[in-house]
């Protein structure tokens, strides 16, 4: 928007192949200009992580002898680094980051990661869960590398699958990114977006438990699994917390 006096002028970019005439929000915009705030523009970011700092700002969990998990300018998605996540050898194999934050608003919130895959990778978990002060909300989707299929626990603590097939390639470090929104008022997930999928969730129950009593909080984190017998590394780039989510 420009003002020219009493006029207020709203400026346009050149019309498109289609004829079309293009208005640039502010969240494209900002797309358009760097931020890792591109594949889904909806909700209010709140946290970003684009790996770009010279220390780990997450918590580590690992399993199995091998496993490792580093900063790397190895590959990126954007900018010039990102984490990789080595699973150790053998079964039971992960490599898993966390984060907590002190609790936000009761809402809509939403999760979302870009990340490669292996041959070797079992699965790849995306998980937000929130703490009330009385109870523990548990969600989690997690794609199942074997299988080409994605699964959440549910209310009952129970893997369930949802019965879409989704294909994700698992070799020449293609990037994927997969976002996930729950309704912290409610208890319930709302919908999984996996690259140019998205899957209706409405309705569907979150795992709740009454732990010692502890201060609100939110715990967001993203793991690898395998059961392969060797060493094996998947990179995970722009990590994403979002609140206010339609």
């Amino acid at each position: 928007m420009v003002r020219f006096g009493s006029k207020i002028v709203y400026p346009t970019d050149p019309e498109d192949v289609w004829g079309n005439i293009n208005k640039v929000g502010n969240a494209e915009l900002a797309a358009r200009l760097g931020s890792i705030v591109s594949y889904d523009r909806r909700g209010n970011v709140v946290f970003l992580e684009n790996f770009e700092s010279p220390i780990l700002h997450w918590q580590t969990e690992e399993s199995e002898a091998g496993f490792d998990i580093a900063l790397t300018k190895e590959w990126a998605r954007t900018s010039s680094q990102s984490c990789r996540l080595t699973a150790g050898a053998g079964a039971g194999g992960a490599a898993v980051i966390d984060l907590l934050f002190g609790a936000l608003y009761a809402g809509k919130l939403g999760i979302e990661a870009t990340f490669t895959l292996t041959t070797a990778t079992k699965e790849v978990r995306l998980i937000l869960d929130w703490f009330d002060g009385t109870h523990r909300y548990d969600s989690l989707i997690s794609y199942n590398n074997l299988l080409n299929k994605f699964y959440y626990m549910d209310y009952q603590e129970h893997a369930i699958y949802l019965p879409d097939v989704i294909k994700l390639e698992n070799t020449y470090k293609t990037w994927h990114t997969m976002k996930y929104v729950v309704d912290t008022a409610t208890g319930k997930y709302v919908r999984l977006m996996i690259n140019n999928n998205t899957i209706d969730m409405t309705d569907i129950g979150v795992y709740i438990t009454t732990p010692p009593v502890i201060s609100p909080i939110l715990v967001s984190a993203i793991g690898h699994y395998s059961d392969h017998s060797l060493t094996k590394s998947i990179y995970v780039d722009n990590i994403i917390i979002t609140q206010n989510e339609p």
